[in-house]
């Protein structure tokens, strides 16, 4: 019987969940939603550097191609990075910037939270993901990528989704972790 009763309450607490994003979904704000972008630039306009043993920074701005989308990042300096002949490779941790502008007005305020720079021979490219919110109350991250290609031209590319607040994450891993301690109290 305690099974039954302990299977039904999980059972309850996922439908819940299941309800509250959907009350999420008809917020009165506008939402970003989850979107991607990829372009070449030019038509888009992107730029990026970074130096062995430095920061890495990038940018670009889609309007050109019809997507009222800019961003801008700077990370940290790398955790750790190898320079041997013409071939450089750095990994980015936690801190720096990321900054982005949406439709409607809207910004963006993160934090990179760990990203790479790789150059070799004619090609090179800088990448981070990323966690922030938006200036409409709604959490998200991501990646951005900026590269150029042994062939020459510069491209870049955007994703970005939705994200749950953090404390909501911790609320409810704590109220499983309640849960599978009841569940098992009851089980013995």
């Amino acid at each position: 019987m305690s099974k039954r009763f302990f299977c039904c309450l999980i059972f309850l607490t996922l439908g819940q969940l299941a309800l509250a994003d959907s009350i999420n979904s008809f917020s009165p704000m506008p939402l970003m939603g989850n979107f991607g972008v990829y372009s070449q630039c030019p038509p888009a306009v992107c730029d990026f550097d970074f130096l062995p043993g430095t920061a890495a920074t990038g940018s670009a701005d889609f309007t050109s191609i019809g997507t009222p989308v800019t961003f801008e990042f700077a990370t940290d300096k790398p955790l750790s990075w190898v320079l041997q002949g013409t071939n450089y490779y750095a990994v980015f941790g936690y801190g720096g910037t990321f900054q982005m502008t949406g439709p409607d007005g809207l910004t963006f305020a993160g934090v990179v939270t760990s990203g790479t720079a790789v150059a070799g021979g004619m090609s090179s490219q800088a990448d981070v993901n990323f966690f922030g919110l938006w200036s409409n109350g709604q959490y998200a991250d991501g990646t951005a990528d900026v590269w150029q290609p042994g062939g020459g031209g510069l491209w870049v590319s955007l994703d970005e989704e939705i994200a749950p607040e953090p404390s909501s994450i911790v609320l409810l891993g704590t109220g499983f972790l309640g849960l599978w301690g009841w569940g098992r109290k009851l089980m013995r």
